[in-house]
């Protein structure tokens, strides 16, 4: 499935328009699991002091965590960096329009930052299925943050039973995700010596993910004429996917198709 004409599509309806922005970032906030796995770990690591530090957002695509984080914890600093320059219009032109200024966008390739020793925090959600250097970016990320900072991450994850050559569901990915063994090999690698990782999307958040995600997006790519009716179907299945992502939240996960990692820099 191509994601890239859908994400047009939906830009074109929020695009100069703040309002219609902020709505936006709130659907995404209930449609999509990885975003209340990705707050709860923030909510978490902000305890432990690092409201009034230093944030990279490494890759912000639509702005919606760096708008939260705005938000949610004023005093931070904030730097967001993202390689799309439409991307980082649209973002720049809403942050205007709702005059918020403790937020710094860069418009970058991950694989050529050269921060050091600047971040308390890096956070990376959804990126790194998407560039094939992807050690490269880890051991940049690594370097950005300062001792005992933390670098939060979020990606796809290929399950034990998965087997090799299966595909990507979004066509834009550079790989399908990772297996936990390998993606804390790369950390290591990269510097981390400790790491946490939490699957995702199990049994009921892969229930909610194809109800909200796959099934609409999958209809959409072949027949786009269907958009307006998008709205009835999220609102029609919209109860049973949160139970299941509440569900989800609340297990232990054996097996999950996303991955969220925890990594220090000591």
């Amino acid at each position: 499935m191509e994601y890239a004409p859908i994400k047009n599509i939906l830009r074109g309806f929020i695009r100069g328009n703040a309002a219609m922005t902020k709505m936006f970032f709130g659907v995404m906030g209930m449609l999509f699991l990885r975003t209340r796995y990705v707050k709860r770990e923030l909510r978490k690591l902000m305890k432990n002091g690092r409201e009034c530090g230093k944030i990279l957002d490494a890759g912000f695509g639509y702005g919606q965590y760096s708008y939260w984080l705005m938000r949610k914890y004023p005093k931070a600093q904030l730097t967001s960096v993202e390689i799309e320059p439409m991307m980082i219009e649209d973002f720049r032109s809403f942050l205007r329009k709702i005059k918020r200024e403790n937020v710094e966008l860069q418009e970058l390739d991950l694989t050529k930052m050269t921060y050091e020793n600047q971040f308390n925090l890096a956070l990376s959600v959804d990126v790194m299925e998407h560039i094939e250097d992807d050690e490269k970016v880890f051991a940049n990320i690594y370097r950005s943050l300062q001792p005992g900072g933390v670098f939060l991450m979020h990606t796809p994850h290929i399950r034990a039973a998965a087997k090799e050559g299966k595909g990507a569901f979004v066509g834009e990915h550079f790989r399908d995700g990772y297996r936990t063994i390998e993606l804390r090999d790369k950390l290591r690698n990269a510097g981390f010596s400790r790491i946490e990782c939490t699957l995702t999307y199990g049994i009921y958040g892969g229930a909610a993910w194809k109800l909200l995600q796959k099934y609409p997006l999958t209809v959409l790519n072949k027949v786009k004429l269907l958009f307006p009716l998008l709205p009835v179907y999220l609102l029609a299945v919209y109860p049973a996917a949160e139970l299941s992502m509440r569900w989800d939240m609340r297990c232990v996960n054996r097996e999950g198709d996303g991955i969220l990692v925890k990594g220090w820099k000591d």
